[in-house]
């Protein structure tokens, strides 16, 4: 949401408000998961949310601002919401344009003109630029759902379980396809690491990443997605 006092724009939450009516805050003030027309709601909706940055999870999904002048910067992964898709390569990408995006920033107008340090570093501070990433797929419902659940993992060290849950609480409409429910299970058994393993490759035989070991439960070789998980297209 914009700062209280905002006198510049003054667009209330409504029907008629195209960003909020189709994104949902995930981590107020820092992370929004939404579908493809909130990231091509007015510009002004967008400033006034605090958009800076879009990470666009799809193929064929346009970046309607990526022009220098827009002031948003871009990130995009072609994913595709089909089961034999492999979204755990691109997470560690996506992962770290959240996390990049996220770090404070100082704005120009904290550029010390004196030799006093303390006073530089109080300055810094106190005019740090802040970031605010909308992450989004088509509808908001798989995909970027899915790139959400894997940072909120990574992040905050949550099970797939607990993410799922967060994500689902604040956008209830989320529909996670089974294999990508499976596979960021496979991630958490993986510490939220896929460095060194056959998850980096393109051309990964999820079959086989995904089959149970024996004596275990599966997802990875190691536990099973919910069984509540169910398939979607184009989300």
């Amino acid at each position: 949401m914009a700062a209280a006092g905002d006198s510049k724009i003054t667009i209330a939450a409504s029907a008629n408000d195209a960003f909020i009516t189709n994104a949902n805050p995930i981590v107020p003030g820092q992370l929004w998961l939404g579908s493809e027309d909130a990231a091509h709601a007015p510009i002004e909706l967008l400033k006034h949310y605090g958009i800076t940055h879009i990470l666009v999870c799809g193929f064929g999904l346009s970046m309607k601002y990526s022009a220098p002048e827009f002031g948003i910067a871009y990130h995009q992964i072609k994913a595709v919401d089909l089961p034999v898709f492999n979204i755990l390569q691109f997470v560690p990408r996506a992962n770290d344009f959240i996390t990049q995006a996220l770090k404070p920033a100082p704005s120009s107008a904290a550029v010390a003109t004196g030799t006093d340090t303390a006073t530089t570093a109080a300055t810094a501070s106190t005019a740090e630029k802040k970031s605010c990433v909308l992450v989004h797929c088509a509808r908001g419902k798989s995909r970027s759902a899915a790139f959400v659940v894997a940072y909120l993992m990574a992040s905050q060290s949550l099970s797939f379980a607990e993410a799922h849950a967060r994500v689902r609480k604040a956008r209830p409409e989320i529909s996670i396809n089974s294999s990508f429910q499976q596979q960021l299970t496979a991630y958490q058994n993986l510490r939220y690491s896929i460095a060194g393993t056959d998850w980096e490759k393109s051309n990964a035989d999820l079959n086989v990443l995904l089959k149970p070991a024996a004596g275990s439960g599966g997802g990875g070789g190691k536990s099973k997605a919910p069984a509540s998980a169910s398939a979607t297209t184009k989300k």
